[in-house]
């Protein structure tokens, strides 16, 4: 009689790292001597475990994975993808966890759901962070789903990698009596028979193709090229630690509890900033009550808010540039219409410059400085440059100076100021 758990064995695909698929086979062919043996000694079925440390969960994936918890597991140990999946959901929607850790020990499993699971965890990426750490193995199947998650973290002797597809045909003898097993005419692959070329073409084809899925969502998920994978993730051998990290097969190496504390801290840091802009109010304040409390507690963070919203609801001088221009033609400070246009301001804000520039030219005419006016205006953002440059201009009006230097002949000759300022007022 074949055992059943060989038989289970030998009618599945694995992604599974060889060593372990050969210990999994030994341990599978002695099932029928001790079938009740070993569910007395096992007690109970390993199955998967969930440990919550704050705000974050770890979601521990150990042993051979398989599709559901069966006699399988019982034989050989490890977790399924049932279990797995559906306490994955729990924690994701766990408004108490922030941060998921898949704590993978594993050689890999069956290939069958892992693709599924795989997909599950991809899709929630963004959700909350979540963090792969791999301790010991994280092979084949167990590395697929290692990729999916946002960032995975080895230990120094961990090992990953093990990419691809393999499966086992066992053809049992049988002592008691003789088995026939007929195959329909229509369907010759049905039962294609491994030692023939044509059957084992078969049976090479259809691992190649789930090899082609498995390699081409590793390189989706660690964000490289199909290539990349083929040519440095150890073509289905392992790789350990930083050597793995080199290849570009895993982020940084750590420790489970170091990632723990990392989000432990992540979450004390988020705290104590919402602490630091706590609003006083009461639970049944007010929405004119909320905003008189912002107004108080943060005063110069709202007049900031209130005033980017009224620019953004204001048109730019760059929107009106016809009327700027003009505005500046007609004030006869045509000079500004170019350092208005290119400057980040408001419509409004560029009329006041206007307004404020018409009245420094009035200013300046009456001073009898008008010629002075764009050098006073190139200061007007610095009132110490503007106070030292009016002054300095004003000199005009002072009473003639005449200073005497001697020329490279050795002669005297005289400087008249009021020539100077002349010249200057004339724009000379």
């Amino acid at each position: 009689m074949t055992p059943h758990a060989l038989q289970f064995l030998a009618s599945e695909p694995w992604a599974l790292e060889t060593k372990t698929l050969e210990i999994i086979k030994s341990i599978a062919a002695r099932e029928w001597k001790i079938p009740e043996a070993v569910f007395n000694k096992k007690g109970e079925r390993k199955s998967f475990n969930t440990i919550k440390r704050d705000n974050v969960t770890v979601l521990n994936i150990n042993g051979v994975i398989s599709r559901y918890a069966n006699i399988f597991h019982a034989v050989c140990g490890g977790t399924s993808v049932e279990m797995l999946a559906n306490e994955f959901n729990q924690v994701l929607n766990d408004p108490g966890t922030e941060a998921i850790i898949l704590n993978i020990d594993s050689p890999g499993g069956q290939v069958n759901g892992i693709h599924e699971l795989a997909e599950m965890i991809h899709a929630a990426r963004g959700t909350k962070p979540i963090v792969a750490y791999v301790g010991g193995s994280g092979c084949s199947a167990a590395y697929w789903l290692a990729t999916a998650a946002d960032e995975i973290v080895l230990d120094h002797t961990a090992c990953v990698g093990s990419i691809g597809v393999v499966a086992t045909y066992i053809k049992q003898k049988q002592d008691d009596k003789d088995v026939f097993e007929m195959v329909s005419s229509q369907s010759p692959n049905k039962r294609a028979d491994p030692k023939t070329k044509e059957g084992q073409s078969l049976y090479q084809a259809e691992l190649d193709e789930l090899a082609d899925i498995f390699i081409d969502r590793v390189a989706r998920n660690m964000n490289v090229k199909r290539d990349d994978v083929l040519k440095h993730f150890c073509q289905g051998g392992t790789a350990i630690g930083q050597t793995a990290i080199d290849k570009g097969m895993a982020h940084r190496l750590g420790s489970l509890e170091s990632l723990i504390t990392e989000y432990q801290k992540k979450r004390k840091t988020q705290k104590s900033m919402s602490e630091q802009f706590a609003i006083n109010i009461t639970g049944s304040a007010s929405t004119p009550d909320v905003i008189a409390a912002l107004k108080q507690q943060f005063p110069e963070a709202i007049s900031t808010i209130i005033t980017d919203a009224k620019k953004q609801d204001e048109p730019s001088a760059l929107d009106a540039a016809a009327e700027i221009a003009q505005q500046c033609l007609d004030a006869n400070v045509a000079s500004m219409s170019a350092s208005l246009l290119a400057s980040n301001i408001t419509k409004a804000e560029a009329l006041k410059q206007i307004e404020d520039a018409k009245a420094i030219k009035n200013a300046c005419a009456a001073a009898g400085i008008e010629a002075s006016f764009d050098t006073i205006m190139a200061d007007r953002n610095d009132l110490g440059k503007l106070i030292g440059t009016i002054i300095h201009e004003a000199q005009a009006d002072k009473e003639p100076e005449t200073n005497h230097h001697i020329n490279q002949t050795g002669k005297q000759y005289a400087i008249d100021s009021t020539e100077i300022y002349a010249a200057r007022r004339q724009g000379n």
